[in-house]
């Protein structure tokens, strides 16, 4: 055991005295950051990772909260003269694009140290190649997209998230926007799957009732429509309407959901009324806030399966959760609760309950610098199963992450360590 430590522990310091020096000769920037021309640190904390201005730009439609015109440093493409506005709707009404293709990419590699295996360690280099665009139509349309090209697990290549979304459709701004294509649930707002800090997932967005057929979970990406908004800059509301698991392969009800929050203190949800509401590149991580969420998803899963009777048979199912964060100064404190039911997973007519719980503590040691603690139990089927995930994360540069990450599993009859992982991603 000791000999496999020490040979970890040199594989460790060889890779990262690589990484920092592949990390030096890398100088390109995502397309929001060429947009602005401002540091990838001012929306992020990390890749992926989102501070408290990050979250506010995304749900503002990738546009800045105040000050747009004058902090869009790259020309745009007109589409139509500012004077259509005042024909319509006898003239089509005007817009723009980006001077430039929006377009970026997210490179992940790994080196991962298992010890249950006979030989321990492997690369995993590329994990995944991520084609990411972004942007506006004017003032009141926005785009997001990616497309995986490689990942590991061969099922996950293709589109991942596409969208349009209409803003200030109605009432004053920020309060009703209309978001339609595939695009991941606005339940997970309070810890979105896209905007992790780990590369484990929050277990709670991980859990799976089906043995077969369909195996939905919170996080999968939805094709459908979504209404959101903010008032008051602190209370936030969604509901939406989407397909559900998109590998169904019978047409069924569609599923829905909703999700409320509050948050008190710090930034305002859309960037304004409250603290710090500008471009912050010293402290940015810093929002000394408490948020509160509640959320609900009710769906069916359909498939092919036959029953005894020789028909077809579906599942209901429900989700109903909460989430919090605090965060003050350089702590951030994250938790959540789910609980679910479905009413006939196997087919036989037996309901079957789920639930599971985290927190997470996650510390700035310094600006390039970052901490990870979570913990997290899940019961399926009266089986619990927990979960302990730690990370160090540090910025090579803006744009490129080096990370040591380690997976245990407490409960497990073999090894408790699952994994360790030493991460290196990177935006261009």
């Amino acid at each position: 055991m000791k000999t496999n430590t020490h040979r970890f522990l040199g594989v460790t310091l060889v890779f990262a005295v690589v990484f920092v020096a592949l990390g030096t000769t890398a100088e390109a920037i995502p397309p929001f950051a060429r947009k602005y021309q401002t540091s990838c640190t001012t929306c992020h904390l990390a890749i992926q990772q989102r501070n408290a201005f990050g979250e506010a730009f995304r749900r503002n439609g990738y546009k800045m909260p105040e000050g747009e015109d004058e902090l869009v440093k790259r020309e745009k493409v007109s589409l139509g003269a500012p004077a259509w506005k005042e024909e319509w709707p006898k003239a089509v009404w005007p817009s723009d694009i980006p001077f430039t293709v929006p377009f970026g990419a997210y490179i992940h590699q790994r080196l991962v140290y298992d010890p249950s295996k006979d030989d321990n360690f492997s690369f995993d280099a590329p994990h995944e190649f991520e084609l990411l665009t972004g942007g506006s139509f004017g003032k009141d349309i926005s785009f997001y997209g990616s497309w995986v090209f490689f990942e590991k697990d061969k099922n996950a290549v293709g589109l991942k998230q596409m969208y349009i979304q209409f803003e200030d459709l109605a009432g004053p701004e920020n309060a009703l926007n209309v978001k339609m294509g595939r695009m991941e649930p606005a339940i997970t707002w309070g810890y979105r799957d896209s905007n992790r800090m780990t590369l484990e997932h929050n277990p709670l967005w991980d859990i799976r009732v089906l043995t077969q057929g369909s195996k939905w979970r919170i996080r999968d990406q939805q094709s459908g429509v979504e209404v959101n908004g903010i008032f008051k800059h602190r209370f936030e509301y969604a509901v939406g309407v989407v397909n559900g698991d998109s590998r169904t392969t019978i047409f069924k009800p569609l599923d829905t959901y909703w999700r409320l929050g509050y948050k008190f203190g710090g930034m305002g949800l859309d960037g304004l009324g409250g603290q710090f509401n500008e471009l912050q590149q010293i402290n940015n991580w810093r929002d000394d806030s408490f948020t509160l969420g509640v959320f609900g998803y009710s769906g069916t899963n359909s498939w092919e399966l036959f029953t005894d009777e020789g028909v077809p048979y579906e599942n209901d199912f429900d989700r109903l959760g909460v989430d919090l964060q605090w965060g003050h100064k350089r702590l951030l404190l994250r938790g959540g609760f789910v609980d679910g039911t479905d009413d006939n997973p196997d087919g036989d007519g037996v309901e079957v309950d789920s639930d599971g719980w985290f927190g997470e503590a996650d510390y700035v040691f310094r600006p390039w610098l970052y901490g990870v603690a979570r913990y997290g139990e899940t019961t399926v089927r009266e089986v619990g199963k927990e979960i302990v995930t730690l990370a160090l994360v540090g910025l090579v540069r803006a744009n490129i992450r080096l990370s040591i990450e380690a997976l245990v599993e407490p409960g497990r009859d073999t090894d408790e360590l699952r994994w360790i992982k030493i991460n290196f991603l990177y935006g261009l």
